[in-house]
């Protein structure tokens, strides 16, 4: 018995030194209103040579105006983080607010403006057809991307934020003619079929469209939903954006759904040279709940009862394959590529739960500051699925032995674009203890948050963690004389709650090893995807697909 006492004083000595601290997790979403230009960084280590070019970040960094907070993690007003990468080996960061109608609005009432929000603001908005109609649902800060000399940033809308002077200005936002009075800007100018008649597109996947290297195109996705109800049909509208005619949407395909099978409400899509694919899951916008202005995590989305649909549709001529499997929800596409006829796909999985919605209800504050709630929240998986040349499907679970951990905001090089990889890099839930041993086993709460690495063919297991420390999603950057798959660097930066303060950080990919700092002069708080657009680009960018 007193041998029993002195080893869980010794184990609750060891959490009291810093292992699996996830005390500060709260800290990394509070207000930072502070801006910079162009500040010098002063990295202690050494950033390799080949990092060349911009990095870019958004997500929320306000979540207050006047006396009313948001209550989703990522309904905060946008600021849009830059690094650049000079090639005298000096880097600049800047920190700026994105100059949204929604932001602005909100700045003139003293108050949270009309928008169409993940979670419900405190005090609540009112519930009104207005908030979908007509509100400020411009706040875009998902993903960046460049579509030719375009920059854009985009979100779960269809709605694009067009940027100047390498993301540093917002210009204008493209928008959809009708279905956006509230948002300053100039509409799209469509093809026709791309939005069906009596059918409003709310939402699609916009964020994780993504440029073909080949044609130049980008391709994303509509969801449109059938305003006279289920006599009519729901429609995924798959298109293209060209560079020359950045604001003209043109068809790819129009895939009508069954009657009764509303448009699901998708994140991500997968992208082969030769086709893309929509995960149709079901989990849908509620029209009732949007029309009513219902937030999504709290009555906008609701979940089904059929099954999940993945619809390949061939950059060729817009045909589409279908392949129904038993429902499940996901969240990203972690890469995709073809094996003869048959088209792989990797993937995070979630189970089909209609109390928890993927990260829609995961990140409702609510949700996280229970720190019960949040540490039993059902895990995601890593799984394969198979969509073979005979219709028929196979799935498996890539991590079989991980059951108290998962992976989100995966990374791979991209230069296996198309092709079958090993290594990847991802945000990890549940953290191992890496900061004890590089290929631990041990995992500790949710909020523990580390960048870990998975070899799928080796087996191989690394990360870093740093106890209270916050980091998001990475970029790896590849070593361009190299052609190993962890032959480069991971950037990123991190939320350091024992200081409160942030800085970016560059890990070895290799050995997951911290090779170089440097402190921030503003905090960061939670942001979501990155992107990197190395110097010399489209040609080097064109050598790295």
């Amino acid at each position: 018995m007193v041998r029993t006492s002195w080893v869980l004083l010794a184990f609750c000595g060891k959490l009291a030194l810093g292992v699996f601290n996830d005390s500060g997790v709260m800290d990394w979403f509070q207000d930072e209103l502070r801006e910079v230009s162009n500040y010098h960084l002063s990295f202690n280590g050494s950033v390799p040579e080949y990092v060349r070019g911009l990095f870019v970040q958004s997500g929320p960094a306000r979540y207050t105006m006047g006396k009313a907070r948001v209550g989703h993690a990522f309904d905060g007003f946008t600021k849009v983080y830059r690094l650049q990468f000079h090639d005298d080996g000096s880097v600049k960061f800047s920190a700026n607010f994105l100059q949204s109608s929604f932001l602005n609005a909100s700045l003139k009432k003293g108050s949270i403006a009309l928008a169409l929000l993940m979670g419900r603001t405190d005090p609540p908005l009112p519930e009104t057809p207005r908030i979908a109609l007509a509100g400020h649902n411009d706040n875009n800060n998902i993903k960046s991307h460049r579509i030719g000399d375009l920059d854009v940033i985009l979100s779960d809308t269809p709605v694009m934020s067009v940027f100047t002077e390498e993301f540093a200005s917002l210009d204008h936002n493209i928008r959809p003619r009708l279905f956006a009075a509230g948002i300053p800007g100039m509409p799209w100018h469509d093809e026709r079929g791309i939005t069906p008649t009596t059918h409003i597109c709310p939402t699609g996947v916009m964020a994780h469209g993504k440029v073909d290297p080949t044609s130049g195109l980008f391709t994303v996705v509509a969801c449109c939903i059938a305003v006279t109800g289920p006599l009519q049909h729901d429609y995924h509208i798959v298109f293209n954006i060209d560079p020359k005619q950045p604001d003209r949407r043109k068809l790819l395909a129009s895939i009508q759904l069954p009657r009764g099978r509303p448009a699901s409400y998708m994140h991500s899509m997968a992208h082969t040279p030769n086709h893309v694919v929509l995960v149709a899951e079901p989990l849908h916008n509620s029209l009732t709940g949007a029309l009513s202005g219902k937030p999504l995590g709290e009555g906008g989305l609701y979940m089904g009862d059929g099954n999940t649909i993945f619809q390949a549709v061939s950059r060729r001529d817009g045909s589409v394959r279908e392949f129904e499997v038993p429902p499940f929800l996901f969240s990203h596409i972690v890469h995709a590529w073809e094996v003869g006829n048959d088209i792989v796909i990797d993937l995070i999985r979630y189970e089909a739960d209609p109390e928890r919605l993927i990260f829609v209800k995961q990140f409702l504050f609510k949700n996280i500051e229970d720190k019960l709630t949040r540490d039993l929240w059902p895990l995601a998986r890593l799984m394969r699925f198979r969509l073979k040349s005979d219709g028929t499907t196979e799935f498996r679970d890539l991590l079989p032995d991980e059951f108290g951990t998962m992976f989100e905001l995966i990374k791979i090089d991209d230069r296996k674009h198309g092709q079958e990889y090993c290594n990847f890099f991802g945000m990890q839930f549940h953290s191992n203890a890496y900061d004890e041993e590089w290929n631990s086993t041990k995992v500790g709460p949710a909020m523990a948050y580390a960048i870990g690495k998975r070899n799928i063919c080796t087996g191989e297991r690394r990360g870093y963690y740093g106890p209270n420390e916050y980091p998001t999603e990475i970029e790896f950057i590849p070593n361009p004389a190299g052609t190993a798959e962890d032959d480069g660097v991971l950037v990123g930066f991190v939320f350091d709650a024992n200081t409160n303060s942030s800085f970016v950080q560059v890990l070895d990919a290799k050995t997951m090893s911290r090779i170089a700092r440097a402190e921030l002069p503003v905090r960061i708080p939670l942001v979501v995807h990155a992107a990197f657009f190395p110097e010399g680009a489209p040609d080097l960018m064109q050598q790295m697909v």
